[in-house]
């Protein structure tokens, strides 16, 4: 059992493995990156088995909060699987900690609380819709199936599969602004 990260020609893979059942989503943009990243991070603070990421064991945000250098925190975040084409993570690592905390935060303890002013260019940038971010991040398991990018790149996936439907495009819709 677990969850991890694999890379392909052109996108990466978000692999879950619980018992016997096998799980593979590629992940088409950073966008879809970044929110399975802080799905994957906040496993243990939406479990309510840790209530910070500082005690979330076994998880990548844990270990980089442990073992940073102030020039890794002003850097942007380290692509998740070497070379990929058409990467665009504008994300300094500082960035995420500070979205995963607030995140974290509004989990163990919803408020109305607004993500911090300087996250949010990061998001726009991303084309992510701000006021969705929460939903998306607590149901990303259960809202996508095989594909997670913006719809253009779903309904592309979709077309070179022969397919004319994907489960998650409402969801990819409600993650991302328009154009995204």
């Amino acid at each position: 059992m677990g969850q991890f990260f694999a890379s392909c020609k052109n996108c990466i893979h978000y692999i879950h493995v619980n018992k016997s059942r096998f799980k593979s989503q590629a992940l088409l943009d950073e966008a879809a990156a970044l929110t399975c990243m802080a799905y994957v991070d906040l496993n243990p603070i939406r479990a309510k088995i840790a209530n910070t990421l500082e005690t979330s064991d076994h998880t990548s945000i844990q270990k980089r909060l442990k073992n940073h250098t102030e020039d890794e925190l002003k850097g942007t975040l380290k692509s998740l699987a070497g070379k990929v084409k058409n990467r665009t993570m504008i994300l300094p690592l500082k960035d995420y900690i500070e979205l995963l905390e607030w995140t974290g935060k509004m989990m163990v303890s919803p408020t109305k609380g607004a993500i911090p002013k300087h996250i949010t260019l990061s998001l726009n940038h991303l084309n992510i819709k701000q006021e969705n971010w929460m939903v998306q991040v607590q149901n990303y398991g259960s809202n996508y199936y095989r594909f997670v990018g913006s719809v253009e790149k779903i309904k592309e996936k979709t077309k070179s599969l022969g397919r004319q439907w994907l489960k998650g495009v409402h969801a990819i819709q409600a993650l991302y602004q328009s154009g995204g």
